[in-house]
């Protein structure tokens, strides 16, 4: 998928995984935002909704997503509105082949 702007599922803590789907994400960043743009990434464990980072992405960033059932993420709304492009990759590996 390319991005331009925010799809709504966004704004709320959610896990792309999918069973012998989706278990691997790649976000590619075509735009810079920071404290002033808003739009960071924020993750959490699910099951403790504890946080255990965030980042606000920059062009050229890549960012790998393990998507698994004990992972959210979200993406806070834009406080100025600029182009936000990103493009998304989603992948299934099967860990036990590669052991």
């Amino acid at each position: 998928d390319l991005v331009k702007g925010m799809d709504d599922n966004v704004y709320e803590w959610h896990n792309d995984y999918e069973e012998g789907r989706v278990n691997l994400g790649i976000l590619l960043y075509f735009t810079d935002t920071d404290e002033t743009t808003g739009t960071d990434v924020q993750f959490r464990t699910a099951t403790t909704k504890q946080p255990t980072g965030s980042f606000y992405p920059k062009q050229g960033d890549i960012a790998f997503l393990n998507h698994t059932v004990d992972f959210e993420h979200i993406v806070t709304e834009q406080k100025i509105k600029l182009p936000r492009i990103v493009a998304s990759f989603h992948y299934y590996v099967d860990y036990e082949k590669i052991k």
